[in-house]
């Protein structure tokens, strides 16, 4: 109802602006609720009409094994939902990251020549060390805060996604390359 969608809007936005490459993202909880709309202070973070329409447009959906098997990259929103995901489902380990834990790899510097051509996931786990994750990667839910929660949370999840995304994108345009060889 909150940090899913508002993530789900900005890598939308930022991929529009990186690039002209497709990305699918979409938002589903691990205890959601199903069909219920974004939580209402989400828009007072949309700066656009178009995110607007997408918050009002938002219905919450649970993820399930259909929908985690047709992922690419799963982006959780704490270190509690990756561990609640992964007890369901251990076959997505590899593919399922804590937003601000990818938010810290990325920020260790542009793919490495050695990184070039390798799937996303790939790179994100060589620069993955298990020790690293800590209570900083995790984005607090603000669904019984205060509106000043609710742009704390959005804040840090657009600058994390301002980060993310030209990466992602980077790691997608040199796999793609590599796989047309």
């Amino acid at each position: 109802m909150c940090r899913s969608p508002w993530a789900e809007i900005t890598f939308r936005s930022a991929w529009g602006v990186t690039t002209d490459a497709d990305l699918v993202a979409m938002s589903a909880g691990t205890h959601a609720l199903r069909g219920h709309r974004a939580h209402p202070l989400l828009e007072s973070l949309c700066a656009r009409d178009e995110e607007r329409r997408q918050v009002e447009r938002h219905r919450s959906r649970r993820v399930d094994a259909r929908l985690l098997r047709e992922q690419d990259l799963v982006l959780v929103m704490e270190r509690r939902l990756r561990a609640d995901l992964l007890d369901s489902w251990p076959a997505a380990l590899h593919r399922t990251f804590i937003i601000g834990e990818v938010d810290r790899l990325v920020r260790l510097g542009p793919p490495t020549v050695e990184e070039h051509g390798l799937p996303l996931t790939e790179v994100l786990a060589r620069r993955r060390r298990p020790q690293d994750s800590s209570a900083g990667d995790d984005v607090d839910d603000p669904v019984r805060g205060t509106a000043e929660d609710f742009h704390h949370m959005g804040d840090r999840i657009g600058r994390m996604t301002r980060t993310i995304v030209p990466f992602v994108a980077d790691v997608m345009a040199a796999d793609t390359t590599r796989r047309d060889r």
